[in-house]
């Protein structure tokens, strides 16, 4: 078995992007920050996606649906891990295996009914050479022969993850009618599919040695992707995956993963051209070109730096009930990477500070959130970053007792007692005054 280096700082990767903020390029957005767009390609739909920052440096007719050929076996082996098949256990394949490819020219791992082989290497023959066979034998194996009830996990799966405009027919990508997705939808399942390592390992294999069967001797199967064959003209440095796919429908298609120093490109290719207009197969693969061309686009003329970004103002926030500070000063704390046109520097970008409130109120903890400071380029948010507390303020319990009881009722009514009391003490004076001075007048006579 031959692989590429683990994926496992990819999955770290992956994890951040619940964190991050998005922010896409169009084409067009593209060209206005000085980038020109990436040339002849000769693909019907195209989505190329930096995962890194979740942002999208190329599209093409993404939400267009389509005929996806065997991108569709993504779905199928993300089903697969998802089920509760271990990959080390042997699995018999079921019968009538070949019934529905009769008469039909498909890409296949010679494999038979009856066969008994580990649950990984039937993934892997409908991974790597793509096999046709195995896909169906994966659908009946997962839901016990059930092949409708995989199809419905197919699409209920793909609705879950947001590909509203995904309709699957068969588990291997082979055309029929009605079986169509976009490659805004298959860039949704492939980006849930790598978040799983075993699957990340099986699509970055280059080859793969299947043991020896019940029919078959110990043999070696290839991965179609020459992207990541350093022999072949399409070879890309940094590529680790994903799916090829072929049909007349669909064209030349590919799904595929690079990673860069910077970057980690996640790059749908669907609809390359496969015939000429007299229908005889054109010589190569256009979409592992049109793959080729993006990748190299990408790393060409964009770029993302780590840095930890500084307030170009000062900003200090009143403190309520504060224990011995009125005010806190804001601070940032977190690294930001954006990801950004080459031609672009930072000192290009524009600060604009939103805060959650105009004060906080006692207790404040160090770090805590108060807003967020984003930075945009001719009006785009290119990256977002927290704004935080710079220090702890502990609450002045006292004062707020003491500013509790003199705003209660209980002291307004002591107060409002307390004057009429002193209103009637007064009356009672005054009365007294006057009755002491109209008893002298009585005694003078």
């Amino acid at each position: 078995m031959h692989r590429n280096r683990s994926f496992k700082p990819l999955l770290l990767l992956l994890i951040l992007l619940l964190l991050l903020q998005p922010f896409s390029f169009t084409a067009a957005a593209a060209e206005e920050m000085g980038v020109k767009g990436p040339g002849n390609l000769s693909a019907e739909h195209i989505l190329l996606v930096d995962l890194n920052s979740d942002t999208i440096l190329y599209e093409k007719e993404a939400d267009t649906p389509a005929a996806p050929a065997s991108l569709t076996k993504i779905m199928t082996i993300l089903l697969a891990l998802e089920s509760d098949i271990p990959l080390q256990d042997t699995v018999t394949l079921p019968s009538g295996l070949w019934q529905e490819f009769i008469g039909i020219n498909i890409s296949n791992a010679d494999l038979a009914s009856g066969e008994r082989m580990p649950f990984f290497d039937l993934l892997a023959c409908a991974a790597l050479p793509s096999a046709n066979e195995a896909a169906s034998a994966i659908s009946l194996l997962v839901t016990n022969g059930d092949r409708d009830a995989f199809i419905s996990k197919m699409n209920q799966r793909a609705k879950e993850l947001g590909a509203q405009n995904t309709n699957f027919v068969n588990p291997h990508g082979l055309d029929e009618d009605g079986h169509m997705t976009t490659a805004r939808d298959l860039f949704l399942i492939t980006r849930e599919a790598i978040k799983n390592e075993a699957f990340l390992d099986l699509v970055s294999l280059t080859s793969h040695t299947l043991p020896e069967t019940n029919f078959h001797a110990s043999r070696t199967i290839y991965s179609t992707n020459k992207l990541m064959n350093p022999d072949s003209e399409y070879y890309t440095e940094g590529v680790k995956g994903i799916k090829t796919g072929t049909t007349y429908a669909a064209g030349r298609c590919i799904i595929a993963l690079c990673e860069t120093k910077d970057m980690l490109l996640l790059a749908v290719v669907m609809g390359s051209d496969f015939t000429d207009t007299y229908g005889n197969t054109l010589p190569g693969n256009a979409a592992l070109a049109d793959a080729k061309t993006l990748f190299e686009w990408a790393k060409a003329n964009f770029a993302s730096d780590s840095f930890l970004p500084t307030l170009q103002t000062p900003i200090t926030l009143p403190v309520l009930d504060g224990k011995g500070k009125e005010e806190v000063a804001v601070t940032v704390t977190d690294e930001i990477s954006p990801l950004l046109p080459k031609n672009v520097i930072f000192s290009d970008l524009t600060q604009s500070v939103t805060l959650s409130a105009q004060s906080l109120t006692a207790p404040v903890n160090k770090g805590q959130t108060v807003g967020e400071l984003q930075f945009s380029y001719q009006g785009r948010v290119v990256a977002s970053v927290p704004l935080r507390a710079a220090e702890s303020v502990e609450l002045d319990e006292f004062g707020v007792k003491m500013r509790a009881f003199f705003a209660s009722d209980l002291l307004h009514g002591l107060l409002l007692g307390m004057a009429c009391l002193l209103i009637l003490f007064v009356l009672l004076l005054m009365i007294r005054a006057k009755n002491r001075q109209k008893n002298r007048k009585i005694r003078r006579r």
